[in-house]
């Protein structure tokens, strides 16, 4: 495991992180903002390895094998992926004692803007009181929605997308050579979240296929491509992962939409997102009747209006239907 003072990342959000281990300064709660939820993730884990590291060289074995007795990690519960008091009380606990092995004891709480009140509050009072051998990591795709209070006992590290550098060198350390390294790069847009679902989601090509139906006028193709994707997605998700992917299939939608009408503008193929399908989309361009800016508003009220219990299908159908 390359710990994260033996990384490359120049990006200024990992920068810092560096800065504050070779200073050995560090407050006892962080914020670990960013849109890419992955790559908070991963600088989350590396920084706490060598925060404990950096104190008990004997620890690496362990912190390789991800079994260090002194990291913690607390993630959503349930259908509704909400942080709820048990877990919070597990913290309450746990915070008040010493380390085990190493100098500190790191609670790394995923998705901490996803908490019940009650779960925030019993939060709140383990950070203001603090036990001084003890740092609380929170990592967010929403920082606004976590509880002021909190928010301003936190240092707040902010981390921009990935340069095209660095998602090369990650692809290549994690992918097989086979993949299409360079168009998943002009995809991704320097997110590893992305670049996840680029190369993982088996829904892909049947949105795809979907929006190709939805665009031609096809409403036989368009209905069952939408069941098949309800069907997923009603299988294979949380409201946490439902609302992640929902973003994901409203930016492809949006991709989509920019290629048609880019290809009006008389744009070059090597300029678009789904450039593998040039002809199709050059075909349905002429079609196309609606502003990009019309396209986006659409995206955006109904990105706002989203609802766990409403069918994915029902959500994209109107989506669409105000398209095409």
């Amino acid at each position: 495991m390359t710990f994260l003072s033996e990384n490359t990342l120049q990006q200024s959000g990992a920068q810092k992180l560096k800065r504050l281990l070779q200073n050995n300064s560090y407050a006892n709660t962080y914020l670990f903002a960013s849109s890419d939820y992955l790559l908070l993730d991963q600088l989350a884990l590396l920084f706490a390895n060598d925060l404990l590291l950096s104190n008990t060289p004997t620890a690496r074995a362990k912190l390789e094998a991800g079994n260090h007795p002194d990291i913690f990690h607390f993630y959503p519960e349930g259908k509704k992926a909400l942080h709820k008091m048990d877990g919070m009380l597990s913290i309450v606990k746990n915070a008040q004692s010493s380390p085990f092995e190493g100098a500190y004891k790191v609670f790394i709480i995923h998705h901490a803007d996803r908490m019940l009140p009650s779960s925030s509050n019993a939060l709140l009072k383990v950070l203001e009181e603090p036990h001084e051998k003890t740092i609380f990591l929170l990592l967010s795709t929403q920082k606004e929605k976590i509880l002021p209070t909190i928010l301003s006992r936190s240092f707040e590290v902010d981390f921009a997308p990935l340069s095209t550098d660095e998602m090369k060198s990650y692809m290549e350390a994690n992918f097989e050579e086979d993949k299409n390294i360079p168009e998943l790069l002009h995809k991704a847009h320097g997110s590893l979240s992305k670049l996840e679902y680029l190369i993982e989601d088996p829904t892909k090509s049947t949105l795809l296929e979907l929006l190709l139906a939805s665009a031609s006028g096809d409403l036989i193709l368009k209905y069952k491509k939408l069941a098949q994707l309800d069907e997923y997605y009603t299988e294979n998700t949380n409201e946490l992962s439902y609302h992640i992917y929902l973003d994901y299939l409203f930016e492809e939608i949006g991709f989509f939409y920019r290629d048609l009408y880019l290809l009006k503008m008389g744009i070059e193929r090597d300029q678009l997102y789904f450039k593998e399908n040039y002809e199709q989309l050059q075909t349905l361009s002429l079609q196309s009747n609606h502003s990009l800016e019309k396209v986006m508003d659409v995206i955006g009220s109904s990105k706002e209006t989203v609802d766990y219990n409403i069918r994915l299908s029902v959500i994209l159908d109107q989506v669409l239907s105000n398209l095409f």
